[in-house]
């Protein structure tokens, strides 16, 4: 076990816990008739700057990065087909610019308001749970993807690693649910961002590591293989992913809490750009894991096999920052990676919580309940859907194509249920 490494990641979950603490305390103090509802959307009085941060943070999470240097670096798929991550980040600007204004000035809550005004409540819960269901599987995925990594770096029990970072990221958005989650999402996109410009450079430039450029285009390499036979499944991939992420209700959460309407909307561009933006370091990493001569690693002690031999592809991202760089940017890195999965984690945790209070509780078993009994309702559904999570993680093997298959839940299903002209 590396203890180094073991250290750093508790001093991260040390300070994502007081942080969310701090958010907790902060909600607790405002004057607020509607604390249920704080909890989905805070008081509607997010700032530019910190909307932003959310918005991307929850974004890039751990799904895009691991599951971009995964495809980047699996043979026959390689960057032509790493277009899902690309898609999500461009729907941003699609739900803002086209149904952040009438969703804000008809005080919804959730993005499954307008379809029970359309279609009553109990039909609804048939989408609600499809929300549910989805971002439930996501971020069991992701947790997955986290225990491989702490598995890898640190030597730690990929099961106590699940259970432990699915325990932190349940714990504060119980605690201070919207501010929790938004202002600790401010932390984790600094962890990212610094832990990837570091690293990047260092696995670009080990001794280990061929010219990228040069392995881009020969065969087998990086660059991807296109087959006019699968242009259909590509046009499908990049419709699902870019369409399919519009109804998200993580992205709504964000756009509804934002101060004003045009903040919002600024917050849905800026939200596209970094989050491309952060997909260059996995794109490079993966890249790197293509054009490296294993041999000259440690990395199974050497024998030459790189993790997408092994089938291992979902484990590329921590792999290459392990071997290819030195512990103490190993320990940054690390840090982007778990930054990256708490960050989803939690925002998957918090619309489990809303739908199921604002479009199951209280539109449908108990409609006068009163607001501190929703807020209950709300904390065990985040502790009910931690539990569950961190259950699938412990099962679910691949992070990219469950990545996609949210998308396409919400694609097939609630995308057709609203539009610009019925919200």
């Amino acid at each position: 076990m590396d203890v180094v490494m073991l250290v750093s990641i508790i001093l991260f979950y040390v300070i994502i816990a007081a942080a969310g603490i701090w958010a907790a305390k902060m909600t607790r103090n405002r004057k607020s008739q509607k604390p249920a509802e704080n909890m989905i959307v805070g008081a509607k009085d997010i700032g530019l700057g910190v909307g932003i941060c959310t918005m991307t943070a929850t974004w890039i999470g751990g799904g895009a990065l691991n599951g971009t240097a995964e495809t980047v670096h699996t043979p026959g798929l390689g960057l032509i087909w790493c277009v899902a991550p690309v898609s999500f980040g461009c729907s941003l600007m699609i739900s803002g610019w086209f149904f952040a204004d009438k969703m804000r000035r008809k005080n919804y809550l959730t993005v499954f308001d307008p379809i029970c005004e359309s279609l009553g409540e109990k039909l609804t819960l048939l989408y609600v749970f499809i929300e549910i269901f989805g971002v439930t599987v996501y971020a069991g995925a992701i947790l997955n993807a986290l225990g491989g990594t702490i598995e890898v770096v640190v030597g730690l029990s990929r099961e106590v690693s699940i259970i432990s970072s699915a325990a932190v990221a349940t714990f504060y958005t119980l605690l201070g649910g919207f501010y929790a989650v938004a202002y600790t999402d401010v932390i984790e996109l600094g962890f990212m961002v610094i832990g990837l410009v570091i690293a990047t450079p260092f696995v670009i430039s080990n001794e280990a590591v061929s010219s990228i450029s040069e392995s881009f285009s020969r065969e087998g390499g990086w660059s991807g293989t296109w087959d006019p036979n699968t242009a259909g499944l590509y046009v499908d991939t990049v419709l699902s992913t870019l369409l399919g992420a519009v109804p998200m209700q993580v992205v709504f959460q964000r756009l509804l809490a934002m101060d004003t309407t045009l903040n919002a909307k600024i917050m849905s561009v800026f939200g596209t750009i970094f989050s491309i933006l952060l997909l260059i370091p996995p794109v490079l990493i993966g890249a790197v894991a293509s054009s490296t001569n294993w041999t000259l690693t440690d990395y199974l002690n050497g024998t030459g096999v790189s993790p997408a031999d092994l089938g291992n592809g979902i484990q590329t991202l921590p792999i290459v920052i392990r071997y290819l760089t030195p512990t103490a940017v190993g320990v940054l890195g690390v840090g982007a990676i778990t930054a990256a999965v708490m960050s989803s984690a939690d925002a998957a945790g918090l619309v489990v919580g809303s739908v199921f209070r604002r479009n199951v509780y209280n539109a449908v078993l108990r409609p006068k309940a009163s607001e501190q009994e929703v807020k209950w309702v709300i904390r065990l559904s985040i502790l009910g859907f931690g539990i569950v999570a961190a259950t699938i993680a412990i099962k679910v093997k691949s992070i990219m194509i469950l990545y996609i298959l949210c998308a396409d839940l919400e694609y097939v299903f609630t995308l057709p249920q609203i539009s610009p002209s019925t919200v």
